[in-house]
Protein backbone atom coordinates (compact mmCIF):
# COMPACT_ATOMS: atom_id res chain seq x y z
CA UNK A 1 0.00 0.00 0.00
CA UNK A 2 1.54 3.26 -0.99
CA UNK A 3 1.65 6.28 2.05
CA UNK A 4 -0.60 9.07 1.82
CA UNK A 5 0.95 12.10 -0.32
CA UNK A 6 2.22 14.64 2.80
CA UNK A 7 0.68 17.97 2.21
CA UNK A 8 4.36 19.51 3.18
CA UNK A 9 7.51 17.74 3.02
CA UNK A 10 10.58 19.61 3.89
CA UNK A 11 14.09 18.00 4.44
CA UNK A 12 17.42 19.26 4.49
CA UNK A 13 16.04 23.09 4.65
CA UNK A 14 19.10 25.74 4.73
CA UNK A 15 19.12 28.91 4.28
CA UNK A 16 21.80 31.84 4.99
CA UNK A 17 21.78 35.70 5.05
CA UNK A 18 25.52 36.23 4.28
CA UNK A 19 27.46 34.63 7.50
CA UNK A 20 23.88 34.00 9.73
CA UNK A 21 22.79 30.58 9.30
CA UNK A 22 18.89 30.90 9.66
CA UNK A 23 18.06 27.32 8.57
CA UNK A 24 20.35 24.55 9.47
CA UNK A 25 19.24 21.10 7.74
CA UNK A 26 15.42 21.64 8.78
CA UNK A 27 13.18 17.75 8.10
CA UNK A 28 9.26 18.01 8.93
CA UNK A 29 6.49 16.51 7.03
CA UNK A 30 2.68 17.58 7.56
CA UNK A 31 -0.02 15.61 7.02
CA UNK A 32 -2.77 16.53 4.76
CA UNK A 33 -5.95 17.18 7.52
CA UNK A 34 -3.86 17.65 10.03
CA UNK A 35 -2.81 20.86 12.34
CA UNK A 36 0.91 21.51 12.87
CA UNK A 37 2.76 24.01 14.58
CA UNK A 38 5.90 25.22 14.12
CA UNK A 39 7.34 26.74 17.11
CA UNK A 40 10.89 27.99 18.32
CA UNK A 41 12.14 31.20 19.99
CA UNK A 42 12.69 34.72 18.30
CA UNK A 43 15.72 34.40 15.13
CA UNK A 44 15.15 30.86 14.82
CA UNK A 45 13.65 30.44 11.30
CA UNK A 46 10.27 30.12 11.44
CA UNK A 47 9.71 33.19 9.43
CA UNK A 48 12.19 31.77 6.98
CA UNK A 49 10.19 29.05 6.54
CA UNK A 50 6.91 29.80 5.87
CA UNK A 51 8.16 32.03 3.34
CA UNK A 52 10.46 29.41 1.87
CA UNK A 53 7.22 26.93 1.66
CA UNK A 54 4.90 30.00 0.39
CA UNK A 55 7.39 30.37 -2.64
CA UNK A 56 8.29 33.79 -1.13
CA UNK A 57 12.25 32.96 -0.78
CA UNK A 58 14.40 30.52 -2.41
CA UNK A 59 16.43 27.92 -0.25
CA UNK A 60 20.23 27.56 0.21
CA UNK A 61 20.15 23.56 0.10
CA UNK A 62 17.31 21.00 0.95
CA UNK A 63 13.99 20.53 -0.53
CA UNK A 64 10.30 21.83 0.23
CA UNK A 65 7.54 20.13 -1.24
CA UNK A 66 3.52 21.66 -1.09
CA UNK A 67 0.88 19.45 -2.00
CA UNK A 68 2.99 17.63 -3.94
CA UNK A 69 5.13 20.46 -5.75
CA UNK A 70 8.14 21.66 -5.32
CA UNK A 71 8.77 25.41 -3.94
CA UNK A 72 11.92 25.84 -6.35
CA UNK A 73 10.71 24.52 -9.58
CA UNK A 74 7.04 24.64 -9.19
CA UNK A 75 6.43 28.02 -7.77
CA UNK A 76 3.00 28.80 -9.82
CA UNK A 77 1.52 25.35 -8.72
CA UNK A 78 2.33 25.87 -5.04
CA UNK A 79 0.96 29.53 -4.97
CA UNK A 80 -2.41 28.29 -6.65
CA UNK A 81 -2.95 25.56 -4.09
CA UNK A 82 -2.04 27.36 -0.56
CA UNK A 83 -2.99 30.94 0.84
CA UNK A 84 -1.22 32.71 3.52
CA UNK A 85 -2.50 34.75 5.91
CA UNK A 86 0.05 37.43 8.26
CA UNK A 87 -0.04 37.32 12.08
CA UNK A 88 -2.33 40.68 11.74
CA UNK A 89 -5.72 40.76 9.94
CA UNK A 90 -5.68 42.41 6.59
CA UNK A 91 -8.72 43.82 6.58
CA UNK A 92 -10.24 47.06 5.31
CA UNK A 93 -11.87 48.78 7.60
CA UNK A 94 -13.84 51.90 5.47
CA UNK A 95 -15.21 48.59 3.36
CA UNK A 96 -17.93 45.86 4.68
CA UNK A 97 -17.29 42.70 5.08
CA UNK A 98 -18.49 41.31 1.63
CA UNK A 99 -16.76 44.30 0.35
CA UNK A 100 -13.55 42.84 1.29
CA UNK A 101 -14.11 39.74 0.28
CA UNK A 102 -15.48 40.52 -3.16
CA UNK A 103 -12.11 42.75 -3.75
CA UNK A 104 -9.82 39.57 -2.89
CA UNK A 105 -12.17 37.67 -5.02
CA UNK A 106 -11.90 40.04 -7.73
CA UNK A 107 -8.13 40.49 -7.51
CA UNK A 108 -7.87 36.80 -8.30
CA UNK A 109 -9.75 37.06 -11.19
CA UNK A 110 -12.82 34.56 -9.47
CA UNK A 111 -15.89 34.37 -11.38
CA UNK A 112 -18.99 35.22 -9.46
CA UNK A 113 -17.15 36.89 -6.66
CA UNK A 114 -20.57 38.62 -4.80
CA UNK A 115 -21.53 34.61 -4.06
CA UNK A 116 -18.10 33.59 -3.29
CA UNK A 117 -18.43 36.52 -0.63
CA UNK A 118 -21.54 35.02 0.61
CA UNK A 119 -20.77 31.76 0.63
CA UNK A 120 -17.66 32.83 2.66
CA UNK A 121 -19.87 35.06 4.94
CA UNK A 122 -21.39 31.83 5.63
CA UNK A 123 -18.60 29.30 6.49
CA UNK A 124 -17.03 31.93 8.82
CA UNK A 125 -20.04 32.80 10.84
CA UNK A 126 -20.12 36.15 9.17
CA UNK A 127 -23.68 36.20 7.44
CA UNK A 128 -25.13 39.18 9.92
CA UNK A 129 -22.03 41.30 9.94
CA UNK A 130 -21.49 41.17 6.51
CA UNK A 131 -23.07 44.55 5.49
CA UNK A 132 -21.31 46.44 8.57
CA UNK A 133 -18.07 47.96 8.09
CA UNK A 134 -15.30 45.76 9.48
CA UNK A 135 -14.01 48.36 11.89
CA UNK A 136 -17.63 47.73 13.92
CA UNK A 137 -16.15 44.03 14.27
CA UNK A 138 -14.39 42.58 17.18
CA UNK A 139 -11.25 41.59 16.87
CA UNK A 140 -12.34 37.93 16.06
CA UNK A 141 -14.65 38.78 13.67
CA UNK A 142 -11.72 40.58 12.04
CA UNK A 143 -9.87 37.53 12.29
CA UNK A 144 -12.25 35.54 10.41
CA UNK A 145 -12.67 37.77 7.53
CA UNK A 146 -9.04 38.13 7.20
CA UNK A 147 -9.28 34.12 7.55
CA UNK A 148 -11.34 33.97 4.60
CA UNK A 149 -9.90 36.21 2.66
CA UNK A 150 -7.08 34.38 2.05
Amino acid sequence: MTPPQMAIQVHGLEKSYQNLHVLRGVTFEVAPGSIFALLGSNGAGKTTAVKILATLLKPDAGTARVNGFDVSTHSSNVRESISLTGQFAAVDDILTGRENLILVARLRHLNNPGQIADDLLARFSLTDAGGRKVATYSGGMRRRLDIAMT
